[in-house]
């Protein structure tokens, strides 16, 4: 049993579920790559259950759920939440045991908490706990029954999740941007550049030496200048291959439209200037694909994508074969090489994935 998480066994989960201090010797190959994902982005959950090779529930153990306590499960809460892939967060106190919502979008102030808050059941509360057990145990996730619940299930929305959050967020930039008669083109390129600088930066692969004495990009683009001097190393980085910079972009794009970008990736929008909500140290890199997919039916049409049979593998089933296809590193296997050909390549879904 985790330490101080006695909702492991009540709701009858322990059988799957896997210590996140605890040896992944014995786990398959996939198991030990979400765990090592959470020790290594320093997720802060205590615990993970397994529905089959995925995880579906995490767990916290806290002293409390007083302001300090709250805020410390807020940052948890943003972790899960820009990871893209698990509902349900456990947090379980001496007294008390709450479930928040990973899908629901983060919050920034701990009265705020409530709002991605499930449930809530005082381990006193004989009624409260068998309405937990009905509601959240193992049987109720694994067989699907939690998303019959229309008091519970309405609320864990699949259109507040991280990525349907992101792309929203890219659509409604590009529509503020056109309405201040930047071309399509143009801003596609801005995002998309963007999209890509950010991954960098926060899975450290760019800092100050690349934004010359600028702390990150948000602060970059707070100067145009600068903003067309990092671009122009990428494209020579890139050997003019990622969305190449002509002098009519220069010369039409301004610090206002610059600031749409930003306040896109800060917090999709949102008029939290103190704080961003979106890692893309954690966001799925495979994002990216669905972006792309996403602009090129904006930019041809979505008529003219189906008439030229232009599709997509949708990410689930990229997932699903490639897991089945592709060796993991373990303690027995870590010195393999293999070749990935995409003979069909399109937004690059299985190499990006591999």
């Amino acid at each position: 049993m985790v330490t101080g998480l006695d909702i492991i066994d009540w709701l009858d989960f322990s059988s799957g579920v896997v210590d996140i201090q605890a040896s992944t010797n014995n786990l398959s190959a996939l198991k030990q790559y979400y765990v090592q994902q959470l020790a290594s982005a320093d997720f802060g959950v205590d615990a993970v259950y397994f529905s089959g090779e995925f995880p579906s529930v995490y767990f916290k153990a806290v002293p409390d759920f007083q302001e300090e306590s709250l805020q410390n499960l807020l940052a948890v809460h943003q972790k899960v939440w820009n990871q893209g892939k698990v509902p349900f967060l456990y947090a379980e106190s001496p007294v008390e045991i709450r479930v928040y919502n990973c899908y629901a979008k983060p919050q920034k102030n701990a009265e705020k908490a409530a709002e991605i808050e499930l449930f809530q059941a005082s381990k006193q509360a004989t009624d409260d706990l068998e309405e937990l057990k009905t509601v959240f145990d193992k049987v109720s996730i694994e067989t699907g029954r939690f998303w019959k619940n229309d008091l519970y299930a309405k609320k864990v929305k699949t259109e507040t999740r991280v990525d349907k959050s992101l792309i929203e967020s890219l659509k409604k930039t590009r529509e503020d941007l056109r309405k201040k008669e930047l071309p399509k083109e143009i801003i596609h390129d801005l995002l998309l550049r963007s999209l890509f600088l950010l991954y960098l930066e926060d899975r450290g692969a760019a800092d100050e030496r690349l934004y010359e004495g600028k702390k990150n990009y948000f602060e970059v683009l707070g100067d145009k200048m600068a903003t067309y001097e990092i671009y122009q190393k990428l494209e020579h980085h890139f050997n003019g291959n990622l969305c190449p910079v002509s002098d009519f972009e220069k010369q039409g794009v301004n610090e206002a439209h610059l600031q749409e970008i930003r306040n896109c990736f800060w917090n999709g929008g949102m008029l939290f200037y103190g704080w961003r909500f979106y890692d893309f140290k954690v966001i799925p890199i495979q994002l990216i694909s669905e972006i792309y997919e996403h602009f090129l039916a904006d930019e041809i049409g979505k008529k003219a994508k189906n008439d030229s049979g232009t599709f997509y593998t949708p990410l689930p089933l990229a997932e699903f074969v490639l897991n089945e296809v592709l060796p993991h590193a373990s303690p027995e296997n870590k010195n393999y090489e293999v070749k990935i050909l995409d003979p069909t390549c399109g937004s690059g879904i299985f190499l990006v994935e591999s």
